[in-house]
């Protein structure tokens, strides 16, 4: 199993990879409202990959979809890799963010550089369906032992 903190409700190693290239980098949205969540995912993988995503509203290589599933909750999320595209499925916007964030833990390491990396970048194929188990979510932050710039700390809390 991939090493997702937080561990996930479910995940189903399907079998093979799913590989980003300049080819398939676009990343869809179904609506107006999951377009922020897209736009920030193409930020943040575009820099280590060196590819130019395209965010638009229609079928992709990564599709975003907001949908109705009351199982999932507020901040639930549905990620499926299979070996020919990416979605993430969820009842809000929020749900969309941490299914991002879940796929960007599921990518090589390389995809946290902030300058290109040469590498070949495949994704595990998985099934992962996952929901907060309580109502709220915590960090502890403990600057004075680590000795973190006041500019990396705003950058994790916000």
């Amino acid at each position: 199993m991939p090493p997702i903190i937080p561990q996930p409700v479910d995940v189903q190693l399907i079998g093979g990879n799913f590989t980003l290239t300049a080819k398939n980098a676009t990343i869809g949205y179904d609506q107006v409202a999951a377009k922020s969540i897209a736009d920030e995912l193409a930020k943040k993988i575009s820099v280590p990959t060196g590819f130019l995503f395209k965010v638009q509203a229609s079928s992709s290589s990564i599709q975003l979809q907001l949908i109705t599933d009351a199982n999932l909750g507020k901040e639930g999320y549905q990620l499926e890799v299979t070996t020919k595209n990416i979605s993430i499925r969820a009842t809000t916007t929020a749900g969309l963010f941490y299914g991002m964030q879940t796929l960007l833990q599921l990518m090589p390491t390389a995809i946290e550089s902030s300058s290109m990396v040469q590498t070949n970048w495949t994704i595990p194929a998985v099934k992962i369906t996952d929901a907060p188990r309580f109502a709220w979510r915590g960090l502890m932050l403990d600057v004075s032992r680590h000795f973190l710039l006041k500019q990396k700390s705003k950058r994790i809390l916000i």
